[in-house]
């Protein structure tokens, strides 16, 4: 049920093993009455007991178009901005990085 219009809507879910991650399963959310869309990552496996340090440089402004998982154990840190998105308390997640770069400058905005 969607969370917005409260219509049915389509959900999806695949198990997937992503390298140097976790067994995950994907799910993804499509309402065909308002649009609404959503997507998370659920942990499908046991926790590794070491983490991953990935070092991403931004060149040219298509790099901000690559996907990223973000565990909700994950924090994602930007240099050059002195510019940090903490662990949440929610679910795994599926975006890209302007994605989570726009989501963080929206949650600034609200409050």
């Amino acid at each position: 049920m969607c969370i917005v219009c409260f219509k049915q809507g389509v959900t999806r879910l695949m198990m997937t093993i992503i390298p140097f991650f976790k067994e995950v399963v994907i799910s993804s959310f499509e309402c065909n009455e308002c649009h609404y869309r959503g997507s998370e990552l659920l942990p499908a496996g046991e926790l590794k007991s070491y983490g991953q340090h990935t070092i991403l440089k931004i060149i040219k402004s298509s790099d901000l178009d690559r996907d990223l998982i973000k565990s909700e154990n994950c924090s994602i840190k930007f240099n050059e901005l002195d510019f940090e998105i903490p662990p949440s308390n929610e679910k795994g997640s599926v975006n890209t990085i302007e994605g989570y770069l726009k989501n963080a400058y929206d949650g600034m905005m609200e409050t």
